[in-house]
């Protein structure tokens, strides 16, 4: 298959996805939760101002014009959440969360190469899906009375794609702009209702697609240094439609549900190399959680709090075309101690994370191309905390990946 037929493929395949009629929804995705790619997640998300491999259409497009070539992207990932309910004087009670585990496919060009003109070396792009092979949190418990963990158990099964383009204004000055599309494809679930069980509630919803837009900025003022800023907007969806419920009891009529997945967050990142064999980066992410409104699409009393969340990675060549890698970032909660009606588990986290990359020397006989393999792991470490209402919650997760780099 030629280039341009690869092209053809890919983008039928992005038409397909986002025709009416799917049953798909804007939801947050394992990006949010992960992080995206090898490197970066081997850096701790610490990538804005390095953005130098496909995972940039998420931290910030404008690294797409550091691409003096095109490539093709093929990555795995696996995570198992292990998290923990107690209360005060009870057993510690495990949550179930499904694991999560998917495939990407993703490529990034520079214009000028991919098309042969010299005038269009200044543009570069991205695309960007991901697959996953079964659903990404248990969501038992969808309402906000409840007791679950916010952050990994109101999501459905979701596929995500993006699509980046890039410019280069200046010789030290790059822009991108990008859109993320995120689709629920599990409209499946299990609810209680006034402690009734219900087996299965089917949403005969219409498919609806919220665009997620994003800007980046890059600027190299030095080859050994970098800064990055990033914004990318919230992903907040409302679907109104007929419902079936069937179990103990049967019943039927019209929902109005508001989901409020991703919240808008900007990133600032800069980027330093001491030394030709080392890298150091480090990255402030603001996330607006003001904004965030409950499945009633009802501001939660009391209120969630904006949080800041800093990054920090290292890379490290012990010898040419090995890298290893390392990063640390800490986040805070945005919600606060439950004091009203809403039961939302949420914790600080710890997060720790390493690496390697290794990439193949160019050959005259197959292939010829240099291919890299890079390898992740991800550790969450949830601090344990005591909610007012008499119970306890902590855990941990772990997150592993491989991806393989065709350059071409």
């Amino acid at each position: 298959m030629n280039l341009r037929a690869l092209y053809f493929s890919l983008g039928l395949l992005v038409a397909l996805a986002l025709m009416p009629g799917v049953n798909g929804n804007a939801l947050a995705t394992m990006a949010d939760t992960l992080e995206l790619g090898s490197k970066a997640t081997a850096m701790g998300g610490a990538f804005c101002a390095l953005a130098d491999d496909y995972s940039a259409v998420y931290y910030n497009p404008a690294g797409l014009t550091q691409e003096n070539r095109n490539r093709l992207y093929l990555a795995t990932q696996y995570a198992k959440p292990n998290f923990w309910i107690q209360n005060y004087g009870g057993d510690k009670e495990t949550k179930d969360l499904d694991e999560i585990t998917g495939i990407s496919i993703a490529t990034t060009s520079n214009w000028g190469q991919l098309f042969g003109y010299e005038q269009l070396r200044r543009f570069s792009s991205g695309f960007f899906i991901y697959y996953p092979y079964q659903g990404l949190y248990d969501i038992k418990s969808d309402f906000p009375t409840d007791l679950h963990f916010l952050m990994y158990q109101e999501r459905n099964l979701m596929m995500m794609i993006i699509l980046s383009m890039a410019y280069k204004i200046l010789p030290t000055l790059s822009v991108g702009v990008g859109a993320n599309f995120s689709m629920g494809l599990d409209m499946g679930n299990y609810v209680v209702v006034e402690g009734i069980t219900v087996t299965t509630m089917t949403l005969q919803r219409d498919a609806q697609t919220e665009i997620a837009p994003q800007i980046g900025l890059l600027f190299k003022p030095l080859d050994k240094l970098s800064f990055g800023l990033n914004f990318l907007d919230e992903v907040a969806t409302s679907q109104k439609g007929p419902f079936i419920l069937e179990g103990t009891f049967s019943t039927s009529g019209t929902i109005e549900m508001y989901s409020f997945n991703r919240p808008r967050k900007v990133d600032f990142g800069v980027a330093y190399e001491p030394n030709q064999a080392s890298t150091l980066s480090f990255d402030l992410c603001w996330l607006n959680w003001s904004r965030f409104k409950d499945f009633w699409h009802k501001t939660p009393e009391p209120k969630f709090k904006d949080t800041f969340v800093p990054h920090l990675g290292i890379e490290y060549l012990p010898i040419p075309r090995l890298a290893v890698r390392g990063g640390y970032y800490y986040e805070m909660s945005p919600v606060p101690d439950q004091t009203g009606t809403s039961n939302y588990i949420d914790n600080n986290k710890h997060v720790i994370s390493l690496g390697a990359g290794w990439t193949t020397e160019p050959r005259s006989t197959f292939p010829n191309k240099p291919i890299s393999i890079e390898g992740h792991f991800q550790w969450q470490l949830l601090e344990q905390r005591e909610f007012y209402k008499g119970f306890s919650s902590g855990g941990y997760m772990f997150n592993t990946g491989l991806s393989l780099t065709v350059h071409y």
